[in-house]
């Protein structure tokens, strides 16, 4: 079995689902169980890291006005995630790969507060999960382009831009693909 654990999945023109229309997962788990992503961008709108605190009765944490919270996906959202560079390690912290790594606990959030978390990172409350076989099928169905994980992608772009860019990075452009999936 091939597995895409530590790659992307852009969603396709063609998607209908408007949970994942113009969506870009990062895979951290994919095997014979199925698989589990993180959706990397879609934020969710004026819900604050100051917010993300006070949930987590986290007290006077310095305000981080910069960093946007993002939708992972519709399972679990109170779940959350801290997708980053693999430099940061704690307690709650599991390598995806050599390049990335998740933490799971309130401690990263502290850590990011003081300056002393990660370099890079993504913090992400939700993900997005398949069955056995689920994730495969919806790759037959072409509803899915997996790429390379790129640092560029997952940290640098702009929010909003890294639909198109993760579709240019394959020399795709999404003006010039079909929004509609023909019969054959």
């Amino acid at each position: 079995m091939f597995s895409l654990t530590g790659q992307f999945l852009v969603a396709m023109p063609g998607m209908v689902d408007p949970v994942f229309s113009k969506k870009v997962i990062y895979i951290c788990l994919h095997n014979e169980n199925g698989a589990m992503g993180l959706v990397i961008n879609k934020i969710i709108p004026e819900f604050t890291f100051k917010d993300l605190a006070s949930q987590l009765k986290l007290l006077d944490l310095p305000e981080k006005k910069d960093i946007n919270i993002l939708s992972g996906g519709p399972m679990d959202p109170t779940r959350g995630f801290v997708l980053h560079t693999p430099e940061y390690k704690s307690k709650g912290t599991l390598a995806i790969d050599s390049n990335y790594s998740f933490s799971f606990t309130t401690g990263v959030i502290q850590d990011i507060a003081y300056n002393k978390g990660p370099e890079k990172y993504l913090i992400i409350l939700g993900y997005t999960g398949w069955g056995k076989g689920q994730l495969e099928q919806e790759l037959k169905s072409n509803s899915w382009l997996p790429i390379p994980a790129t640092t560029d992608i997952l940290f640098d772009q702009p929010i909003d831009c890294k639909w198109a860019a993760a579709l240019n990075s394959q020399g795709i452009s999404p003006y010039l693909v079909s929004n509609t999936q023909s019969e054959v």
